[in-house]
């Protein structure tokens, strides 16, 4: 038992350790972008905000590919057949026949409810939106810095 709770102890201690590591790199990350644009433009290169623009395709990409994987959304099928008097006396069906065997079919990928969907979308779009986020303030903060000077 005491085994069982060690092991439970040391992979919270883990977890914790990976939840810290992964908040520092985050804050490097959102302090690095402004940071390295400031010292870009001390140092006198104007083409700085050319190579932030052009960051901003990275999370766009990831955003596009994270999600084209989402699997689809569950649609309720709707019955096609037509009621009782509409069917022509030939095409009726034969209520005494054999029940026909159905074919086998490929198996769609699993659709999900839309609210599932929905959630699926969100986490899918959290990384691009952290990584794109300090880029575009950045780019944003120094517009309206140099439209005011």
């Amino acid at each position: 038992m005491s085994n069982k709770k060690a092991v439970q102890k040391t992979e919270k201690e883990l977890e914790k350790q990976r939840r810290t590591i992964r908040r520092l790199y985050t804050l490097v990350w959102f302090l690095a972008c402004p940071l390295a644009y400031v010292v870009a433009r001390l140092l006198g290169y104007g083409q700085i905000n050319i190579v932030y623009w052009t960051l901003l395709v990275v999370p766009l990409l990831l955003a596009i590919i994270n999600v084209r994987q989402l699997p689809p959304v569950a649609v309720k099928p709707r019955p096609l057949t037509k009621p009782e008097g509409e069917f022509p006396e030939e095409d009726r069906p034969d209520p005494a026949g054999e029940p026909e065997e159905p074919e086998e079919e490929e198996e769609p990928p699993q659709a999900v409810s839309r609210s599932r969907w929905m959630g699926l979308l969100l986490r899918a779009l959290k990384a691009p939106a952290i990584i794109a986020f300090p880029i575009l303030v950045t780019l944003i903060v120094d517009i309206i810095i140099r439209s005011a000077a």
